[in-house]
């Protein structure tokens, strides 16, 4: 028995010392009538904390030319408490809007201080407040297949999946069918078997994905396929007068079209990114400047392919299962040749990569041999797990 337990002892031990990481999964939130206004209330008073708190700071500021931290803030929460309107709920989700204050104006100067579009925190409407949370584990729990909430109650969520640890975070959201929790636990790394195989992806629009082994994936295209449907939602949107009953029924309709090109275009990057995270131990992309080609007469396309979106998941897989990602520089990876290294320009018209040396290629592809050559020089490569950023 004391070798039992012993050996139950190092095994605890082992998992605590297992690195971790974290995850977050969404279930669809099943509230009753009354719950479904206490949501609703829930997320009316976190926009009002948000609103008043940024026009607290703006005021503090033009008049004094002092500046309100969140501890300063959470200190006027708590004056406030002390009207019964504002004890309904806990005051961890209370505090959540001030601290998303907080770091929307943390990250407005940093990127003053980097000289970027700093882009100041602005006041939100119902249409762009859709969420609210809790900034510790006080005032929610996970009961079975309920949600418990203080001052809502116990909401049913369909657990379409068990959870593989008790979350440490909560953020419910509204969304166009209803209302879904976001829960964050932490989940081990869990290492795949190696396969010895290694692969560059480079990220195309009529090709999604040409791999350095010749393998192209053709572009999804989401939201080209509903673009039809979608022009005439947003014309009987324009149609319906303002305020009225139709005109929230077809911004519903609409809304509901947009999620539905969401969802697809992300089952599409799930289940690409599992199977290249599966079949090799290092993944080679480039660091693309998304925002920059989102500005060009590509922009839709570049919006629809949704390449940040899909080097996101790609890095989450890979750091799950202990593999190897590695960001190359972008810099000529399709105007040089994988074979003698020369480098020539090519318009974006050549879609045939061929050069002096005999190398006749699929330009993609060449791009994708170039992108893998230069992860592989790159002595961030043995790192395993993480994102590695490396200008070649």
């Amino acid at each position: 028995m004391a070798e039992a337990s012993k050996l139950s002892a190092l095994l605890a031990a082992a998992e605590a010392a297992a690195p971790m990481v974290m995850r977050t999964y969404k279930f669809r939130l099943l509230p009753r009538k009354g719950q479904h206004q206490k949501l609703k209330l829930a997320l009316d008073q976190t926009r009002d904390l948000y609103n008043a708190a940024l026009e607290e700071r703006i005021g503090a500021f033009r008049k004094c030319g002092e500046t309100r931290s969140y501890i300063v803030q959470c200190g006027g929460l708590t004056e406030l408490r002390t009207d019964p309107a504002f004890t309904q709920f806990a005051v961890a989700m209370q505090r959540w809007p001030l601290k998303k204050l907080d770091l929307a104006f943390r990250a407005f100067f940093s990127r003053v201080k980097h000289g970027e579009k700093p882009g100041f925190p602005r006041f939100r409407g119902k249409d762009r407040f859709k969420s609210f949370g809790f900034t510790d584990r006080d005032g929610w729990s996970v009961e079975g297949r309920r949600l418990r909430i203080n001052g809502i109650g116990r909401v049913a969520m369909h657990l379409h999946r068990p959870l593989p640890s008790a979350p440490i975070a909560c953020q419910i959201k509204q969304d166009s069918k209803g209302w879904v929790a976001l829960l964050a636990c932490q989940v081990p790394v869990e290492p795949i078997e190696s396969v010895g195989h290694s692969v560059g992806l480079d990220l195309g629009i009529t090709s999604f994905v040409a791999m350095s082994d010749g393998e192209t994936i053709p572009g999804f295209r989401a939201g080209h396929r509903a673009q039809t449907e979608m022009r005439r939602r947003q014309r009987a949107l324009a149609r319906c007068k303002r305020g009225s009953r139709n005109r929230r029924k077809a911004k519903a309709r609409l809304a509901s079209l947009h999620a539905h090109v969401g969802n697809a275009r992300r089952t599409f990057q799930h289940q690409l990114a599992a199977r290249i995270v599966r079949e090799n131990d290092l993944i080679a992309i480039e660091d693309l400047n998304v925002k920059g080609l989102a500005r060009s007469i590509r922009a839709r396309d570049v919006h629809d392919a949704g390449w940040t979106s899909f080097t996101q998941l790609l890095a989450e897989k890979a750091e799950k299962a202990a593999r190897t990602l590695v960001r190359v520089d972008r810099r000529f990876t399709s105007q040089t040749c994988p074979d003698c290294g020369t480098v020539k320009p090519k318009d974006l018209s050549e879609r045939v990569h061929r050069c002096e040396c005999g190398l006749t290629l699929d330009r993609d592809v060449a791009a994708a041999k170039v992108i893998l050559m230069r992860a592989v020089a790159s002595p961030l490569s043995h790192n395993v797990g993480g994102c590695a950023v490396r200008a070649a």
